[in-house]
């Protein structure tokens, strides 16, 4: 891991993703959290304050050690009991059947094989678990768009691996999950070309899901 990974880019993201607007969409979805809860992606910790004052208890996965060594001071002032694991997210350790509820933010931007992720994650799932993921990605608008795939490329050397022009709800729907809900919009606390959101819940198979997705166009 090179020293601007391990050093510098986790203070970046620190505060590039701990905006006011940006805590309050992390608040508003980890309010479907339930039961046995595992975080994707980990990082500097911002969602612990965000979780409903049920949670007690997480697992977190991350393979940066720059992130985790930030995440530890807010640990230190966190009610919630951490079993932080070193991993990435396309080989997952658990069993079948683990989890209640999978968490992920802004985090499949940066998965190198997203789709094998997501299908671990589906595996450690229960039946009619959720997964509860607020994530930037390809934005709805043309114009906006074209400028995400051209300058991607460059983007991803320069973020360590993040790509602005990942399509979430597809990634999403093509892993065999159904939306509960999904919301698509611009971040008040980010530039148009990173800061368009995908906000929601998909369930594992299991039972029938109405799919109560929309979309928010930016102003």
């Amino acid at each position: 891991m090179s020293l601007y990974s391990k050093y510098i880019y986790p203070r970046v993201i620190d505060y590039l993703l701990s905006g006011a607007g940006i805590m309050e969409y992390r608040k508003g979805v980890l309010s479907h959290v339930r039961g046995n809860i595992l975080e994707i992606g980990f990082g500097t910790g911002l969602n612990l304050p965000c979780y409903p004052p049920s949670v007690k208890e997480i697992t977190v996965i991350d393979k940066n050690t720059g992130m985790n060594s930030l995440a530890q001071k807010r640990l230190k002032y966190s009610g919630i009991k951490v079993h932080l694991k070193l991993l990435n997210a396309e080989t997952l350790p658990f069993e079948d059947n683990t989890f209640d509820s999978i968490v992920s933010t802004f985090t499949f931007c940066s998965i190198e094989n997203i789709d094998a992720a997501l299908h671990e994650f589906y595996r450690v799932l229960k039946p009619n678990g959720k997964l509860i993921f607020l994530e930037h990605g390809l934005s709805s608008d043309q114009r906006i768009s074209k400028w995400q795939h051209r300058i991607n490329p460059l983007y991803k050397i320069t973020s360590n691996g993040c790509n602005l022009n990942r399509d979430i709800r597809d990634i999403i729907k093509r892993s065999n999950f159904t939306f509960d809900n999904i919301e698509q919009f611009y971040s008040k606390d980010m530039i148009k070309l990173a800061g368009y959101l995908y906000k929601g819940v998909a369930s594992k198979g299991g039972h029938s899901v109405k799919n109560t997705s929309k979309t928010l166009r930016s102003p």
